[in-house]
């Protein structure tokens, strides 16, 4: 059995919390790139420090998080869900 260990906790009071609602197209299945809006977000919203928490509202929507330093990583991510979890493979929910 792995065991695991947690840091110390550290807390501090929030000075403010700002919200938005991003919204993003598509025309089916993909990677869709949202760095630049979540920096306008955090520059519109002044933010030094803290952190940002995403709420995907679609049941198949997942989010990934990379650096992108290099453009095969997205070819080769989609190429490995698409042979684990083939658009064919008979799914209930479509």
């Amino acid at each position: 059995m792995k065991l695991s260990k947690l840091s110390a906790i550290r807390s501090t009071k929030a000075d403010s919390i700002a919200t938005a609602c991003l919204s993003v197209e598509t025309s089916g299945e993909g990677l869709f790139e949202i760095t630049a809006e979540v920096r306008r977000f955090l520059s519109q919203a002044g933010a030094r420090a803290g952190a940002v928490l995403i709420y995907l509202r679609h049941t198949s929507a997942s989010l990934v998080i990379q650096e992108n330093a290099d453009p095969d990583v997205r070819t080769d991510l989609i190429t490995a869900l698409r042979r684990l979890a083939p658009a064919d493979a008979g799914w209930v929910h479509d």
